[in-house]
């Protein structure tokens, strides 16, 4: 018999989440390579293609479910953070704003790598918009700890003495 684990369906819940996500994760690039080689091969030279909508659609949904996966699978978070004293909407937000960042960045990087043979302008335009997102990323974890060090003092008070 298996005893009792408080919240376990709770733990159930975000595992299959995370489990589901990690196996659909992969759909969203091939969504995206697949979407960007049709707009290559159907590119007109001169003028535009009237049915362009449709590859910026396919853009949009592959840049989504990515997203969407990297939500579900982060989403376990909410879980560990239950006891830190923080509402469950800083929480949720800050989960959906990390998943979006990470989700444009895949997609960004795909679409860049789909274009590097038959336009390499866009190609370059496209990983240089990644990596700034990376860097800004970055940049504004070290400013949070830096923020976070300034406000921790750095000698205990001194204590007076019973006498």
């Amino acid at each position: 018999m298996m005893s009792y684990i408080p919240g376990g369906r709770r733990i159930k819940k975000y595992i299959s989440r995370m489990v589901m996500g990690f196996l659909l994760l992969p759909v969203g690039p091939i969504i995206l390579f697949w979407g960007e080689h049709q707009a290559i091969q159907r590119s007109p030279i001169i003028g535009e293609e009237p049915n362009e909508w449709i590859y910026w659609a396919i853009r949009v949904g592959g840049f989504l479910f990515i997203s969407f996966c990297f939500y579900r699978i982060t989403s376990a978070i909410k879980l560990v953070m239950s006891k830190i004293p923080l509402t469950y909407n800083e929480i949720r937000n800050s989960i959906l704003i990390s998943s979006f960042m990470a989700g444009l960045m895949i997609s960004l990087v795909c679409i860049s790598i789909s274009w590097i043979y038959h336009e390499p302008r866009i190609s370059l335009v496209l990983v240089i918009v990644a990596v700034a997102l990376i860097f800004a990323l970055l940049i504004r974890r070290g400013q949070q700890k830096k923020i976070e060090k300034a406000n921790i003092p750095s000698v205990k008070p001194q204590q007076a003495k019973d006498v």
